[in-house]
């Protein structure tokens, strides 16, 4: 699945393989006010950032540290596409406090999107 990073909004995947469960899916957004940019997540280190649409970030599942470094560089709204129960899910909402939103989405791989 992936992260989605909102500068004020955001999408991308990054595996070919849908069920991987290293490739989470995480959407995150960002106020405009602050501008966090596609440099900045690709500056963290987060896998398969990409910029699909002006202020919208999408990539791979980051780590705690990369989630607070996003915090850090403006973005303050997340979306995760993984299941709860997926093995590596769960930590995203204890993570992520106020002034930042968290929403899960749960797609269960391939066989979620139809």
């Amino acid at each position: 699945m992936l992260l989605v990073l909102l500068a004020a909004g955001g999408c991308s995947s990054g595996d070919a393989n849908p069920e991987a469960s290293s490739d989470a899916s995480v959407f995150a957004s960002a106020a405009v006010a602050t501008a966090p940019t596609l440099a900045a997540a690709t500056a963290i280190g987060l896998t398969n950032a990409k910029m699909p649409l002006p202020g919208l970030v999408t990539g791979g599942q980051p780590t705690p540290q990369q989630l607070a470094a996003l915090r850090e560089a403006g973005f303050n709204h997340f979306v995760s596409l993984r299941p709860a129960a997926e093995d590596g899910a769960g930590w995203e909402e204890t993570t992520v406090g106020a002034p930042s939103t968290f929403a899960r989405i749960a797609v269960a791989g391939g066989s979620g999107l139809t």
